[in-house]
């Protein structure tokens, strides 16, 4: 494959980056990604941050080649890459006590991967199992981040995340998505080579 990336001054206090990717793979269809960004300060403690990206997600070897002789389980060798568009913009306040980030993301999917049910439930039914297979149709997801990195004392840090998230109500897919995911993790330096974390998620 080739990549190509570069960063643009275009003020003292806004910068622009951009790259463009090109690969071939030996057994899925080439693909072509890219990204555009931009952050701005906009006082001395809060930016602005945005991006409109272009990716894929590769199937991975199970996905395509599951074995056939599992009789709950098949792979699809036709699987092709998922191809994403997305786009952000977040607002960053950054001062020496603690970090917040709060962001609207909206992700769009063409031909996502997910599993299919054939047959029925019943052991005694030789024709049931899950398939991996791909939509032929275009899904988003779209929502709004929270993080917050706090420093309680020069020993203790918080770190929490929570994203809420609403997924295409055209596609059953998507509706299962969860709406709220969040993340808290605690950590307690205890001495320079021990440190104390608590996760909870």
């Amino acid at each position: 494959g080739v990549l190509a990336h570069n960063n643009y001054a275009l003020s003292k206090k806004t910068d622009l980056s951009y790259s463009l990717r090109y690969d071939t793979l030996s057994d899925l269809d080439s693909t072509t990604g890219g990204h555009t960004g931009f952050v701005t300060q906009l006082t001395p403690h809060n930016h602005l941050k945005g991006y409109l990206t272009q990716s894929y997600r590769l199937p991975t070897f199970l996905e395509k080649y599951y074995p056939n002789t599992d009789p709950l389980m098949k792979g699809d060798e036709n699987l092709e890459s998922t191809r994403i568009r997305s786009a952000e913009l977040m607002w960053i306040h950054d001062n020496p006590n603690y970090k917040l980030k709060l962001a609207g993301f909206f992700n769009e999917y063409d031909g996502l991967l997910t599993t299919t049910v054939e047959g029925t439930p019943n052991t005694d039914d030789p024709i049931y199992y899950q398939k991996f297979t791909q939509l032929d149709y275009t899904v988003y997801a779209k929502g709004l981040e929270l993080e917050v990195n706090h420093s309680l004392s020069p020993d203790l840090t918080l770190d929490f995340n929570a994203t809420y998230q609403v997924g295409d109500k055209n596609s059953s897919e998507m509706i299962r998505t969860p709406n709220w995911l969040s993340n808290t993790l605690l950590t307690y330096h205890i001495n320079t080579e021990w440190k104390w974390i608590n996760h909870y998620q």
